[in-house]
């Protein structure tokens, strides 16, 4: 009887959480104010194939991706906040039409070639090893925010704490480099 043997990795380290670099392609602002980002969660549909017996689940042919959360510290001057902020208000144009056709002209999107280029941002989300190395880059394509939380401010507090916000962002798909 042969002898079992187990193939060891290799690479044994564990990879660890505080280690990244998340950036919005338009908007930089928040790179490094960013404290926690999820790698969404990937799920691949199903198709049922009838049998007499018993129906067979075989592989579908539709992948779903999960969304972007991000929380991050609201810098001194609320230029991140505002940045997410117009661009939300510049999609949903709450004001009126003029609000969507200003955000598109503006300077950031200008160099933009079709109108779905001017509504979206890819996002990457660069993985660090211990030695703050780039291990691995997903590219998050097509993306743009769906909420961007409320912003609490207190007086009674008597230490410094940093105003942080959590946005939600959707996409089309995302791939590692």
């Amino acid at each position: 009887m042969p002898a079992l043997t187990c193939p060891v990795p290799d690479n044994i380290n564990a990879l660890t959480t505080n280690g990244f670099l998340f950036t919005i392609q338009k908007y930089p602002e928040l790179v490094y104010f960013t404290q926690s980002v999820n790698l969404p969660d990937v799920s691949l549909g199903i198709s049922v194939q009838a049998s007499s017996v018993h129906d067979l689940k075989i592989p579908g042919d539709t992948v779903e991706f999960g969304d972007l959360q991000i929380e991050f510290i609201v810098d001194s001057r609320m230029e991140n906040y505002l940045a997410i902020y117009d661009w939300i208000v510049g999609l949903g144009f709450p004001a009126g039409h003029t609000q969507f056709a200003e955000y598109l002209t503006k300077n950031r999107n200008n160099s933009s070639y079709t109108r779905m280029d001017k509504l979206t941002s890819d996002s990457y989300l660069t993985i660090l090893d211990a030695n703050n190395l780039p291990v691995k880059r997903f590219a998050f394509h097509d993306a743009f925010p769906t909420s961007l939380s409320a912003l609490s401010f207190q007086s009674v507090n008597n230490d410094t704490t940093y105003t942080v916000a959590q946005l939600n962002m959707v996409y089309s798909y995302f791939v590692p480099e």
